[in-house]
């Protein structure tokens, strides 16, 4: 069995997130590194990694609450489909009242950075991200 002592500098955040093979997993040939749940979501313009929370709208990085950056990752998973309030309530763990005020806010937001694909409300039916 391999052995590889670890000093605690080893062991940040940084070190364990990176994508470089030096590091305290290349020593264990063969084995492959474990997934950190890291997963990069793009749609029109807009890129999102949902493990670290940044976000680039035509290469720009733009600042989102919480709240909204959960919304926009819901919605940027399903792009291009309509969801239901009630969906996107039970994603955020909100309830179904809040989703408009937040789907309100993430569009201001979402325009002010220049966003050419926003939430839209399907009347009816629930949001979908378009263009």
């Amino acid at each position: 069995m391999d052995y590889l002592p670890l000093d605690p500098p080893t062991l940040t955040d940084d070190a364990l997130l990176t994508e470089a093979t030096s590091g305290p997993w290349s020593s264990f040939p063969g084995r492959p590194r474990p997934r950190h749940g890291a997963e990069v979501v793009r749609y029109r313009g807009m890129v999102m990694n949902t493990l670290t929370g940044s976000i680039l709208i035509h290469g720009r990085p733009v600042r989102l609450a919480v709240k909204e950056r959960e919304l926009l990752a819901a919605l940027m998973r399903r792009s291009g489909q309509i969801v239901s309030p009630q969906w996107l309530a039970m994603q955020l763990k909100a309830g179904a009242e809040e989703i408009d005020s937040l789907v309100a806010a993430l569009t201001s937001t979402l325009r002010e950075a220049g966003a050419q694909c926003l939430p839209r409300h399907v009347e009816g039916l629930g949001y979908v991200l378009w263009r």
